[in-house]
């Protein structure tokens, strides 16, 4: 279909990351700006996926590899030593240094290599969609869906808040 329109996992963190810039006080004229220096100017393909970019709440920062200079992206100046609040929250490749998955909340992962990049229970790969349904139709017994999955119990109760949360399932 020609209306058809896919994100990739990459072009997921980037907007993720934008966010986080964002309700971390950076403004959207600066982010924007960020990106583009680092994308063309930097040659990086997907420069806010990854995992060198810090912010100190007004700006964003690169992590230097060789040597860990702050630098500041749009001034391409070095910066003092801030607190670096880390994106704790995504996993990257050491080799590639790009992310590789995304811990989007307690006990639930996103990975493009796993249940083909939708939201699944940490370490098991079970897709929290069906947990959250199968949790439903066997009234909210977590035991019992526990053992049909072979999961931890508290995987089904996290599956089931988050689809609850994203409203991808009755309450």
């Amino acid at each position: 279909m020609e209306d058809d329109f896919a994100v990739s996992f990459l072009n997921l963190i980037e907007a993720h990351v934008a966010s986080f810039f964002r309700d971390k006080g950076c403004k959207p004229s600066h982010i924007r700006k960020v990106h583009q220096i680092l994308k063309d100017g930097w040659k990086i393909a997907h420069p806010f996926a990854s995992m060198d970019l810090r912010t100190d709440q007004r700006k964003i920062i690169l992590n230097r590899v060789k040597d860990a200079a702050l630098i500041d992206i749009e001034k391409n100046q070095l910066v003092l030593e801030t607190a670096r609040p880390f994106l704790l929250k995504i996993d990257y490749d050491t080799t590639s240094r790009l992310a590789v998955q995304w811990n989007i909340a307690e006990g639930v992962v996103i990975n493009p290599k796993i249940g083909f990049g939708k939201p699944v229970i940490a370490k098991t790969g079970v897709s929290t969609s069906i947990i959250a349904n199968q949790y439903l139709a066997n009234q909210r017994d977590v035991a019992l869906v526990a053992r049909m999955f072979d999961i931890p119990r508290d995987g089904v109760v996290k599956a089931f808040e988050f689809e609850r949360k994203f409203g991808r399932v009755a309450a």
